[in-house]
């Protein structure tokens, strides 16, 4: 039952598709209008805020590139996060002239800080994610 309301579902999208121009790479826009997408991010929980920037750059079908930069504060340590972001990928039309597109990709995204003070010892942080 479900198989089918999944089937049902994406043959709907597909017997639209000649009518829907919007595409998503990476969680961005397409970049048929423009070839620069300046982007921003705020996110909050019970013990962490994080704030950044960022921007992407690409053709309608091709490369495109994006870095941002961002904090992170956490409640109850004195200290921040610098958050650095980068990413590849390559967009491309799912058929000839299609409207869709498929962007395969990858990112880098790298965390230093904060140092902590822990029985009398420093340990700072550090994270590293690789994304494909």
């Amino acid at each position: 039952m479900k198989l089918r309301i999944l089937v049902s579902a994406v043959a709907g999208v597909a017997m639209c598709a000649t009518v829907a121009a919007a595409q998503v790479c990476q969680g961005d826009l397409s970049f048929r209008g423009s070839s620069k997408h300046l982007g921003g991010a705020l996110g909050m929980s019970d013990n962490a805020t994080s704030f950044g920037a960022g921007l992407t750059v690409g053709h309608k079908q091709g490369l495109y590139s994006g870095a941002s930069v961002g904090m992170a504060s956490y409640d109850g340590i004195d200290g921040h996060s610098l958050l650095l972001n980068g990413g590849l990928g390559y967009a491309m039309p799912v058929q000839p002239k299609s409207k869709w597109q498929m962007c395969p990709g990858g990112t880098l995204s790298l965390g230093f800080g904060p140092t902590i003070d822990v029985g009398g010892a420093s340990m700072h942080t550090a994270s590293q994610t690789l994304t494909m």
